[in-house]
């Protein structure tokens, strides 16, 4: 894979709370899966609200330590454990937690982009190939902005989580562009601002409206925004100064 021309070659995204807000979404999500399961299983939701799902999560993740990278497959066992606790043979719990977190899944994918979103990604587009990286469950298949991008790596793809230098490196080698002409772009200074400096990526950090002080003992990034919109400006601010890229 090869740039569209300039010194950057690849863009990485981060998703929730990068391109659209994300705590409205999952609450959702959950609302719409809980008042199915209140249905089906009558009685579930009061003796497990979600708070009380914690320890099945704890005691999944300890037994499959690679679940905790794989949040889809972690909510549908917490489900299905939680049902069988509650006193469903294994057959309906199975199925029953398939179906909710089908329910869940296609809410979690009900997102509300930040103003202006897909118009932007569909203009970088235009000169750079683009890649989601994203720690959650979002695939960009299912969304709007797919055609904006050329891959996507996920927490579960590669079985590490931001900031682990896997999915940094995922989506470097598929790329086939050295970090050095790589930006990645996300909303949280460590796990994406740290994390693609670890492996040597130029940084832009959405620091939505200034909400986040520079932390202390944390790589700063390369370019520092304060809105999505101002994204176009900062790649080409951190693009004038790279030095000038060499095909390998």
């Amino acid at each position: 894979m090869s740039g569209r021309g300039g010194n950057i070659r690849l863009i990485t995204l981060d998703l929730d709370n990068t391109l659209w807000p994300v705590e409205p979404v999952i609450r959702g999500a959950e609302q719409e899966m809980r008042r199915w399961l209140g249905e089906q299983v009558p009685g579930f939701n009061e003796r497990y609200p979600f708070e009380a799902l914690a320890p099945f999560r704890e005691a999944i993740v300890q037994a499959q330590p690679a679940l905790a990278h794989d949040l889809s497959q972690l909510r549908l066992r917490v489900i299905e454990q939680a049902l069988l606790a509650f006193g469903c043979d294994r057959a309906a719990a199975s199925a029953t937690a398939t179906r909710a977190f089908e329910i869940f899944i296609a809410g979690r994918h009900r997102v509300q982009y930040y103003p202006g979103v897909e118009a932007l990604l569909a203009r970088l587009a235009q000169r750079y190939p683009l890649a989601a990286l994203s720690n959650g469950n979002a695939d960009v298949a299912r969304l709007s902005i797919a055609p904006s991008f050329e891959f996507s790596c996920s927490a579960a793809d590669v079985g590490a989580s931001k900031p682990s230098p896997d999915m940094f490196l995922a989506a470097l080698a598929r790329a086939g562009v050295p970090p050095e002409q790589a930006v990645h772009v996300g909303d949280n200074l460590v796990d994406d601002i740290q994390g693609a400096h670890d492996v040597g990526m130029n940084t832009i950090w959405l620091d939505w409206h200034d909400a986040h002080p520079p932390a202390e003992n944390v790589r700063q990034p390369s370019v520092r925004i304060r809105d999505i919109a101002e994204l176009e400006r900062g790649i080409d601010q951190l693009e004038a100064g790279l030095p000038s890229a060499t095909a390998p």
